[in-house]
């Protein structure tokens, strides 16, 4: 019989499961199946807006700019932005609610204006767990960009979606990009 080591046996060696990065959308939906909501934030008022929670069929999700910012949320006609130029759209799930295990939605750079631009768009998928799930880098987005995010494994605690500022951008424009976000799926 093999000897077990307790000091290897229990957070050590467990594995959150694997995060599976979905970059179609009718992938995605396939995947997750009819057990979804879905949220196109066609009610979304253009202009500063406080945080957004919505509760379906026992999940429960936050849209807003994470603790420690300074400014909240800025939506243009039917989708979610920052009001601040290099904050984050964090999504946050509950602890206690049914537990997310898929997460997509449409991502895309903007410039001052909430017009798409060139840039770059970031997503960190974060565990229940406190592990970093997946990353997302996407060059070159516009409004029809997608990104779901599937765990087959710990629940899906929170998103964070950034647009970094260009590095080296064409003469005459603004390196600021914000990150918009629609056509949320949960």
């Amino acid at each position: 019989s093999a000897t077990v080591d307790p000091v290897f046996t229990d957070a050590f060696d467990r594995r959150g499961g694997e995060v599976t990065v979905y970059t179609d959308r009718a992938a995605f939906l396939g995947a997750v199946g009819p057990d979804r909501i879905e949220k196109d934030f066609d009610d979304l008022v253009p202009g500063h807006s406080p945080p957004l929670h919505y509760t379906d069929e026992g999940f429960n999700l936050y849209v807003f700019t994470p603790v420690g910012t300074h400014h909240g949320l800025y939506n243009g006609p039917g989708f979610v932005s920052i009001d601040q130029v290099d904050e984050p759209i964090m999504i946050w799930t509950t602890l206690e609610d049914r537990p997310i295990t898929a997460i997509g939605g449409n991502v895309w750079p903007s410039d001052f204006s909430l017009r798409p631009t060139d840039g770059t768009i970031g997503i960190d998928v974060i565990l229940q767990d406190g592990t970093l799930g997946a990353t997302a880098i996407i060059d070159g987005a516009d409004p029809d960009t997608f990104r779901g995010f599937v765990s087959t494994g710990v629940p899906i605690a929170y998103l964070l979606i950034e647009a970094p500022d260009l590095i080296d951008p064409p003469a005459g424009t603004t390196p600021d990009r914000w990150p918009p976000l629609d056509n949320l799926v949960f």
